[in-house]
């Protein structure tokens, strides 16, 4: 999807749309760093927000290697510290829910 359609459709400013762009090209990431200056205007969410759309709608592969790359932390700093099970909620989204995403669940 073009800059400027994100820019619109996500209520912002197409700067901050391409510098978020250029910022996870460079680093793999569009978390701010600690203490890397002026906080951002945007906010995690919007960041992500912006993320998917540059790659397309959401769907089972995607949401599968999201969940392998973040399921494998959260249970490493979540779980020595909890004597709860951790419960994943989902909304039934197509990609939550597809008979791929219930494979590796």
């Amino acid at each position: 999807m073009p800059q400027h359609e994100i820019s619109r459709k996500l209520k912002i400013s197409r700067h901050y749309v391409q510098q978020t762009i250029r910022k996870f090209n460079e680093f793999h990431t569009v978390a701010t760093k600690p203490g890397a200056g002026r906080h951002s205007k945007l906010t995690n969410r919007q960041n992500r927000a912006i993320k998917l759309q540059q790659d397309g709608s959401l769907n089972s592969d995607k949401y599968i290697d999201i969940l392998d790359k973040h399921l494998p932390t959260a249970f490493e700093n979540f779980l020595p510290h909890s004597s709860h099970e951790i419960l994943l909620q989902q909304d039934n989204a197509r990609p939550h829910v597809s008979i791929k995403t219930r494979k590796i669940f």
